[in-house]
């Protein structure tokens, strides 16, 4: 057992830092390369070839070492189509009612063919859990699509989409540890592993080995379906190793950014798919405190809410109560943010 880990450390890393440096070295010739313009903030063309690295490195170190059952190959399906759908957009730009159809498909597929969906949000109002019924096939599309769109938009500054996925899936493998699932322990694990050679990358840490790269559409769409997959894989089912509740503090800041930027853009009247730079990194990263210091703060944000989800789950707090505190942070969250905004005015769309 404890040999299976040592690989579980060890294989990624080797494979993410062959793959990060193979994808990085052709990115160009296969087009995938972010140029600057009036809406970026780097100065120089950039690689957006961490998806993909992250996305190989995941599929080989799985091959290796987990079990081969029916589920992994629907996961391994529908990521492949959302990293080819994600390629073809980092290359030319799919519009972005295309993109929705081609991830409801996906989605939909998920549910329908792997029979992997949402069927209930826990005990919320009495002793028997919120049951969805065919109902939990729409609200998984949903989810599916809130993701990709919630990891795409934190997407802003270096290093914050993959180290809130690096504290995401940790978080859940600590979950999954808890509750004894060695299967969905491992497979986190592995992709919490994966993104590690991308952010030494992408952060340019020390000893520089290779050049700057990006994650790319193709990396968000990868994370954000993993998080729900991995979510519906812990909350759903007799075994389930966590509440659904306690999977909304897990994905804390992505979730609550995304619905607060909508939130407000609903309130203004404004197309709440309407590109601005309300978010938080945005906010803080660019006029208040600098990109490394936003990326101290949103992490240690990140790392609590995943503490105070598990702290929850460890001590059984109903799914009412947990849910009252979840709303009630949010709220909160919501307001500090707009007092930021008094403080520092919205920055220039771009």
């Amino acid at each position: 057992m404890a040999w299976d880990y040592l690989f579980i450390l060890l294989l990624p890393i080797t494979i993410g830092g062959i793959a990060t440096l193979a994808f990085a070295s052709v990115g160009e010739s296969i087009g995938l390369v972010d140029y600057p313009d009036h809406r970026k903030q780097h100065k120089q063309p950039t690689m957006t070839t961490g998806g993909l690295s992250i996305f190989v490195t995941l599929l080989t170190s799985s091959m290796l070492l987990m079990p081969k059952n029916p589920e992994i190959w629907v996961y391994f399906t529908c990521s492949s189509m959302l990293i080819i759908l994600g390629l073809i957009d980092d290359r030319e730009d799919i519009p972005a009612a295309h993109r929705l159809i081609a991830q409801t498909v996906i989605a939909l597929f998920m549910c329908v063919h792997g029979g992997i969906f949402i069927q209930q949000l826990g005990y919320l109002f009495n002793h028997s859990p919120l049951l969805l019924g065919h109902w939990g096939y729409l609200f998984t599309i949903i989810a599916v699509i809130a993701a990709i769109n919630a990891f795409n938009m934190i997407d802003g500054i270096d290093g914050l989409l993959g180290s809130t996925a690096l504290i995401i899936f940790s978080a859940l493998a600590i979950l999954f540890g808890l509750a004894g699932d060695t299967v969905n322990l491992k497979f986190s694990l592995l992709i919490a592993i994966s993104i590690i050679p991308y952010l030494w990358a992408n952060l340019q840490i020390r000893p520089v080995w290779i050049r700057k790269i990006f994650m790319g559409d193709t990396g968000s769409m990868l994370i954000g379906f993993t998080v729900v997959w991995l979510l519906i894989q812990g909350s759903q089912g007799e075994q389930r190793s966590f509440s659904v509740v306690t999977a909304l503090w897990i994905i804390c800041f992505p979730l609550m950014d995304m619905a607060r930027v909508m939130l407000v853009r609903k309130l203004r009247k404004q197309s709440v798919m309407e590109a601005d730079r309300s978010h938080l990194h945005h906010l803080l990263g660019e006029n208040l405190l600098g990109q490394p210091s936003t990326l101290f703060i949103i992490n240690t944000f990140s790392l609590s809410a995943a503490v105070v989800g598990i702290l929850m789950e460890l001590m059984n707090v109903p799914d009412s109560i947990n849910l009252v505190l979840f709303v009630a942070s949010f709220c909160f969250y919501t307001y500090s943010v707009q007092k930021l905004l008094l403080i520092q005015p919205l920055p220039t769309k771009n």
